[in-house]
């Protein structure tokens, strides 16, 4: 796992869609791939998360207090391989939070789409950094379709809505291939009325159409 100031193999910066002058549809999203790779290191990662409270942080279990759900595409079209790779990335940064139970302490929920949705843990399953690490690393890769509206959903309605907490940072981070039709718009205005903000990350060398 790895420590405060590691690196991670990211594309450009994620891109933020919460806000009201900037459309869904307008944005051109991220690929993690093997041709354009930069290093996206934890002080960037940890300014990233204190842009939404402005609160300045030093140390991993500074980060400001946050419930994050990561959405993560498990279609055909992703792979195993990618799938595999984006898995490693979320693991990682999860590790930048104080995960735990308590009032100030961050929560992390995980949930996998392809046609359909699947919570594979909410924001109240696992209360330690390490058990969140392993459940994600043990999470299996399913293949079929692909559906982004139904894993922002999902991660709306039965993660952040069982548990939801109003005072915190709220941040979903979709990663996909984009290689679909559904209703994004509509889930991300309804995450946004709940004051979640989204972020999307592309993975592989299609064109992220439903992003751009």
């Amino acid at each position: 796992m790895p420590a405060c100031g590691a690196s991670f193999l990211l594309i450009l910066a994620a891109v933020a869609y919460g806000q009201a002058d900037h459309p869904l549809s307008n944005f051109k999203e991220l690929r993690m791939n093997s041709q354009t790779i930069k290093s996206f290191d934890g002080n960037n990662f940890k300014q990233l998360l204190t842009s939404q409270s402005g609160k300045a942080s030093d140390t991993c279990s500074n980060i400001s207090t946050t419930d994050i759900v990561f959405v993560l595409d498990e279609s055909g079209s992703i792979g195993d391989n990618n799938f595999r790779i984006a898995k490693q990335f979320i693991a990682n940064l999860t590790q930048y939070f104080d995960i735990g139970s308590g009032d100030s302490q961050s929560r992390v929920g995980f949930v996998l789409f392809q046609d359909s949705a699947e919570v594979i843990f909410d924001l109240q399953n696992y209360t330690s950094n390490g058990a969140v690490y392993n459940a994600i690393m043990n999470a299996v890769y399913g293949g079929g379709g692909t559906n982004i509206a139904s894993g922002m959903q999902a991660a709306i309605d039965l993660v952040f809505k069982r548990s939801y907490r109003p005072d915190v940072n709220k941040l979903m981070i979709v990663l996909t291939d984009g290689q679909d039709t559904s209703d994004v718009v509509t889930q991300h205005q309804r995450a946004a009325a709940l004051n979640i903000t989204t972020y999307a990350i592309g993975i592989g060398s299609g064109e992220a159409d439903t992003f751009s």
